[in-house]
């Protein structure tokens, strides 16, 4: 399978993952804290940690300093994670999450500086369409983008933090192997959320809370989501295997795309999970942007 449309999976079960969080939010978590939903998405790393070792049992025959730096580097992600977490606290979504469009000119930057990685000019100038319709599509008509500048440099820290776990997951997965880099980056993932755990003692009573109200269908529905996650995460991390890291960063923006289409497609049949705006200027911009995206990715693949 070309590289190009087995990139297209990850964001589109991302954005899967995307509505399940919202109809969580807004019907059943209400009033957690951001260290709560991190803790939540770092020990679930846990069920993917057996099924590797029982099919890949080569992952624990691994140099323990490239365990440990696949480790801390699993578990510094966690920070990413909660820097986003902050900034939504801070400001709107509508403002927060466009600016998540700043990873793939960080991946471009640091797979340049610790790969080696070039693109030809073309593949740039597919690149920046892409990233231009991604933007338009993330921007909200309604609302003037006023930026707090403590919320920019949080989604900056971000933004960094999810460029640099990749590209150090592709430079270990080249130099070692694919499962061994992903089992021990999990692995550490998982350990940051238990430390936390035992630690943080606010994140810890909010976690505690938040199982409690997520029974039956809800921690089903928990289950389902980080499942989705981590096979959008194994996918994603194989495809950057196949390409430089910046264009399969890149390629992640049809992420908006999706969130999009699966938007309108559960505002229409099943709205009571999800709605969508379906006013004609939002139509409108979101359209554009995804012909703009689909022209782009047209010319990316044909350059690649």
């Amino acid at each position: 399978m070309n590289w190009f449309f087995l990139a297209l999976i990850p964001p589109a079960l991302w954005a899967v993952s995307n509505h399940i969080d919202k109809f969580l939010i807004m019907k059943h978590i209400k009033g957690s804290s951001v260290g709560a939903l991190a803790i939540v998405s770092s020990v679930t790393a846990l069920i993917l940690l057996p099924f590797i070792a029982i099919f890949h049992p080569q992952v624990l025959s691994i140099n323990s300093a490239t365990a440990l730096f696949l480790m801390l580097n699993g578990g510094f992600a966690v920070t990413g994670l909660l820097f986003y977490f902050f900034a939504l606290e801070k400001e709107d979504a509508s403002v927060v999450v466009p600016l998540f469009e700043m990873i793939p000119i960080f991946t471009l930057l640091l797979g340049f500086l610790i790969l080696g990685e070039r693109l030809a000019g073309a593949q740039v100038n597919a690149f920046f369409i892409i990233l231009f319709g991604s933007i338009l599509i993330s921007l909200d008509l309604d609302k003037k983008f006023s930026l707090k500048w403590n919320v920019f440099f949080l989604m900056v820290a971000s933004c960094i933090i999810n460029s640099l776990y990749a590209v150090i997951i592709k430079k270990f997965a080249l130099e070692t192997n694919y499962w061994q880099a992903m089992f021990w980056s999990q692995a550490g993932l998982f350990i940051a959320g238990v430390i936390m755990l035992a630690f943080i003692r606010s994140y810890r009573r909010d976690f505690l809370i938040l199982l409690n109200e997520n029974r039956d269908k809800i921690i089903g529905l928990n289950i389902t989501n980080e499942i989705i996650n981590t096979v959008a995460v194994l996918l994603s991390a194989y495809t950057l295997l196949l390409a430089p890291v910046a264009l399969v960063s890149v390629v992640g923006s049809f992420q908006a795309v999706f969130v999009f289409v699966f938007g309108v497609v559960l505002t229409v049949f099943m709205p009571h999970i999800s709605e969508e705006s379906l006013v004609k200027k939002h139509l409108l911009q979101r359209i554009t942007a995804i012909i703009i995206i689909l022209v782009g990715s047209y010319l990316l693949n044909l350059a690649s």
